[in-house]
């Protein structure tokens, strides 16, 4: 473990009792050490999501008598892991240093840590504030009380307190007081420190005044740290491709839609059982259908108490699927992404099951407009061919038409084309509305009119590419 990604710091916590004299006065009549510990920080943490521990996502081959040793936390069932211990002799451990495969996954490496909020002072401001409370205070805490803080400094921190000490907003407020503390204590600190004022205090001592985020580690979990750091960790999903791998049946179309009609079903077997199935299939190779299931089924999946059994659970975890479910078709494209199984195929399944939502102008940050025409209502009336392309939302990937805006207007004497677009237009036409089309058109174009047709679109008023 290098030095640098996980810092010790001094926490403690005071507290302080004020009274007012007869005269209204108001004094310190006793203070209390409250808490006094060490903190095991992780350092430059990216996000809330970084708990600096590296896994090894690629494809695990297991090997003949590997021991495998799982984190907490991780939610691989040991039940599947059968086959590989009757096919390989495959054990698994409670001994890291034995284990010659370490399973992990981010919620494993996340239960190492607490996360929480504190607030920072100077070492020298709180020292200072101490000083001024064992001078000023009426009452004092016990000896032993103030020996945690000596101990603390004198041989965790080698008789001088860091930069910061960690703490609570309670000391942090005694420790940069304001007008509710006495002003003897207040003039009292500021002399000690050498300044007028408190904005000279937060000048000259750097301090903050708002709490700041930490991700903590208790000192067991810190020597299980270590030990991590020393192994390779496989990715718990990496095993689970292994274990619901090529033998393990995928679900394809067909399946899909069984599985659909039995959750649609009011009968809570069924849906014990479809999800059954959904955990106990290949899941790389039914990624874009269990996605969906998890897109359209999600209110049957909450209500069935399948949904924590440690098979389910494990889907849940190698997809990346909350308690909340995915609701938005955004959430299904997202991890088709981080899966690397989004594909042309993919994105016409959902298309064509999310073609009511695109036809309503549902937003989409991956699946965006490439042009407006002219409703076509309006179209057949003012005899206007319309289209616009949207610019701002051109792929330059895709070969476009650099027409931006067209306009074809019918005459006896003399019609206009515009040049055709270069990019073709995936999104098929309902057969019934294309009929339709076609004889509005020679209804109204004179028979003596050479015209080049154009196809009209549905009534979504934009194509999609």
């Amino acid at each position: 473990m290098t030095e640098d990604k996980i810092k010790r710091v001094p926490f403690v916590r005071l507290s302080a009792k004020l009274e007012r004299d007869e005269y209204k006065k108001q004094y310190i009549e006793s203070y209390y050490v409250e808490e006094v510990d060490t903190l095991y920080i992780l350092q430059n943490t990216k996000n809330s999501n970084d708990h600096g521990l590296k896994f090894n996502s690629q494809t695990w081959v297991p090997q003949m008598k590997d021991k495998i040793y799982f984190m907490k936390g991780c939610t691989v069932p040991r039940v599947k892991l059968k086959d590989l211990a009757v096919k390989y002799k495959i054990r698994t451990t409670t001994d890291i240093d034995s284990a010659t495969v370490v399973v992990g996954s981010d919620s494993a490496g996340y239960k190492l840590f607490n996360d929480g909020w504190h607030y920072t002072v100077s070492g020298k401001v709180f020292e200072a504030a101490l000083e001024v409370l064992k001078e000023q205070a009426k009452d004092t805490p016990y000896d032993y009380q103030l020996h945690r803080i000596e101990e603390l400094k004198n041989t965790v921190f080698d008789g001088e307190w860091p930069e910061y000490i960690y703490t609570d907003w309670n000391t942090a407020k005694l420790c940069r007081p304001d007008s509710y503390y006495p002003q003897e204590y207040v003039n009292t600190l500021y002399k000690k420190l050498n300044v007028k004022d408190g904005f000279e205090l937060s000048k000259v001592y750097s301090t903050k005044n708002n709490s700041t985020w930490s991700r903590t580690i208790n000192q067991d979990n810190l020597d299980l740290y270590r030990e991590y750091e020393k192994h390779t960790i496989i990715e718990q999903s990496a095993l689970l491709e292994v274990i619901n791998g090529d033998e393990s049946t995928s679900i394809d179309e067909d399946a899909y839609q069984n599985i659909r009609n039995m959750f649609n079903s009011s009968d809570s077997d069924n849906h014990t059982m479809a999800m059954e199935i959904m955990a106990n299939c290949n899941y790389k190779g039914s990624m874009l259908y269990l996605l969906m299931l998890f897109f359209h089924c999600n209110n049957q999946i909450n209500n069935s108490r399948s949904k924590n059994h440690v098979n389910f659970k494990s889907l849940r975890n190698y997809l990346d699927i909350d308690g909340y479910g995915l609701h938005h078709i955004d959430e299904v494209i997202k991890r088709l992404i981080e899966n690397n199984s989004l594909n042309t195929e993919a994105l016409d399944f959902i298309m064509d099951d999310q073609k009511e939502y695109f036809k309503t102008n549902g937003y989409s940050k991956y699946i965006i407009p490439q042009a407006y025409i002219l409703n076509p209502d309006a179209s057949e009336a003012t005899g206007i061919k319309y289209k616009n392309n949207v610019v701002e939302f051109e792929d330059k990937h895709i070969e476009t038409s650099a027409t931006e805006e067209e306009i074809i207007e019918d005459t006896e004497e003399e019609v206009t084309v515009s040049e055709p677009d270069t990019a073709e237009l995936t999104i098929q036409e309902d057969p019934e509305i294309e009929e339709d089309t076609v004889e509005i058109e020679e209804e109204v174009t004179e028979p003596a009119v050479a015209e080049t047709p154009i196809v009209q679109k549905d009534e979504a008023e934009f194509d999609w590419f």
